[in-house]
């Protein structure tokens, strides 16, 4: 997800757009009334100390949940078909997002985008795809890989109608060492990450990612009006327990970047599966909500 999310997490990266300080700070003012005694954020653990991914696939909704009164998009109905599976060595990702937009000067825009990746358990190796159609038509095409060092710095490849090389700074992390450090951090009760993100999934490279942790919810009190729908007891178990409200912030990489070029809420269960998220563009927010999960086989023989 664009947390794959980096996550989901990341994979809506439709029209960014800078937020105004005022939806930042009520971002954070929102986040922080939830959250547990602030602590430092911690280095990023070694990979081999991190929680593992739950294979499993899973279908989210996708709705317009906030619009600006006077322009952008007015409407958006869609689906995301999102699979990650655990192969031993590393995990792949695969995802199909249908988004239909409609904007206030009456234009309507239909928008499939195709990502499939695979992320090394190490944290040190990726490789991945990306295909964006827009009314039917292919827009654009790129496939990459990504290599890191010991120290999380290196590069990013970029091969499409031309090639762009992105140089990653230490700590670099990829997207599933993301999630799962996420997780990590929650567990114990670190309030606070930040985070450079390597994820195919962003078309534009690398994004710095802070986020704040909140108090566990138990998932019984979360949407039990419209539970996601589960056909066997392995794919209920993917969404048993209390589950972390998660905020993320993402910031390009400048220097000089003070304010998110986007911000990402999300539902973390302790497995990494992601229960809901929205995904705030300042002039508009979208909703990821879990419909339906099926488990899948995964690890090692």
């Amino acid at each position: 997800m664009r947390i794959q999310v980096s996550f989901l997490l990341f994979e809506l990266a439709v029209m960014p757009a800078v937020l105004s300080f005022l939806t930042a700070c009520t971002f954070a003012a929102s986040v922080w009334a939830q959250m547990p005694a602030v602590t430092l954020p911690k280095e990023v653990a070694q990979p081999d100390q991190l929680p593992p991914l739950a294979s499993y696939s899973a279908v989210y909704e996708l709705s317009l949940s906030r619009a600006a009164q006077l322009e952008g998009v007015r409407a958006a109905t869609g689906k995301m078909l999102y699979t990650i599976v655990d192969r031993c060595d590393g995990y792949t990702v695969e995802s199909d997002l249908e988004a239909n937009l409609s904007f206030s000067n009456g234009v309507s825009n239909q928008v499939l985008k195709r990502f499939a990746g695979w992320e090394s358990k190490d944290g040190r190796r990726a490789t991945f795809r990306m295909q964006i159609y827009e009314n039917g038509a292919l827009e654009d095409a790129y496939r990459g890989n990504v290599e890191l060092k010991a120290d999380g710095s290196g590069r990013a490849v970029y091969i499409g109608d031309e090639t762009t090389v992105y140089d990653l700074p230490s700590g670099t992390i990829l997207s599933t060492t993301q999630l799962r450090d996420l997780v990590r951090a929650a567990q114990d009760t670190d309030s606070i990450v930040n985070q450079t993100i390597m994820d195919g999934a962003f078309e534009d490279g690398p994004y710095r990612v802070s986020g704040y942790i909140a108090h566990p919810k138990n998932m019984t009190e979360v949407n039990a009006e419209a539970p996601a729908e589960a056909r066997s007891p392995a794919d209920a178990a993917l969404l048993a327990g209390s589950h972390w409200p998660v905020a993320l912030a993402y910031f390009s990489l400048d220097p000089v970047a003070e304010l998110p070029e986007y911000e990402a809420n999300l539902q973390l269960l302790p497995n990494g599966v992601i229960r809901s998220m929205t995904q705030d563009y300042s002039t508009y927010t979208l909703s990821l909500d879990l419909t339906k999960i099926s488990a899948r086989e995964g690890g090692c023989p």
